[in-house]
C-alpha cells in the first residue's frame, strides 16, 4: 500500500483572502456558510478575545482552527477550541495537531492555563484525535438552545 506523503504545511492567521476556503471547510464540518457570512464572522471575532488560524499547503488553505478566551465567575480565564477542521483526504497527517498547537500557544499568551474543546457527540474521530494530543474527557453535558427574537429583547418588566 502506497502512503501519500504529507504536504508541507505552514500555519498563519486567517485573513479575508481565505473566506472561500473557510466557508468550504466549515461546510465539511457540518456548518455550511456563504463566504459573505465568513467575512462578517471574521470581523465580529476581531472584537472578541478570539483568533483564527489556517493551515496552508502549496498556497491552498487545507484546515482552520478558531480559539476563544472565555472569562467566567466560576473559572479562571480558559481558552476553547470553537472549531477545528482539516480538509477531507488530508486528515491523519499532523495538520490538526499543528493547528491545535497554534491555538494552545496563543491561549497561553492570553494568560490561559487551560484549553477546552467540546466536540459533538457524533464526531467519534474527534474524540480519538483530542485524546491523542493530550486532552482528557472530564464531563458529558447537554447543550440547550433558544432562538431569540425581537419580542424577547423588548419585553417589559412588571
Amino acid at each position: 500500500m502506497n502512503k501519500v506523503a504529507a504536504p508541507s504545511i505552514h500555519v498563519r492567521e486567517a485573513t479575508e483572502n481565505d473566506v472561500e476556503a473557510l466557508a468550504r471547510l466549515a461546510g465539511q464540518l457540518g456548518y455550511p456558510a456563504h463566504p459573505d457570512q465568513i467575512v462578517a464572522r471574521l470581523a465580529a471575532l476581531r472584537e472578541t478575545l478570539s483568533a483564527v488560524w489556517v493551515a496552508v499547503a502549496e498556497d491552498d488553505v487545507v484546515g482552520f482552527v478558531q480559539a476563544t478566551v472565555q472569562c467566567s465567575m466560576l473559572l479562571d480565564r480558559v481558552a476553547e477550541i470553537e472549531a477545528l477542521v482539516v480538509e477531507d483526504g488530508l486528515r491523519g497527517q499532523g495538520i490538526g495537531r499543528r493547528l491545535a498547537a497554534s491555538a494552545e500557544n496563543w491561549a497561553s499568551l492570553q494568560g490561559c492555563r487551560t484549553m477546552r474543546v467540546r466536540p459533538n457527540i457524533v464526531r467519534q474521530g474527534a474524540y480519538v484525535f483530542y485524546g491523542k494530543i493530550g486532552y482528557g474527557h472530564v464531563t458529558t453535558a447537554f447543550t440547550f438552545l433558544k432562538t431569540l427574537n425581537e419580542d424577547s429583547s423588548t419585553a417589559t418588566q412588571e
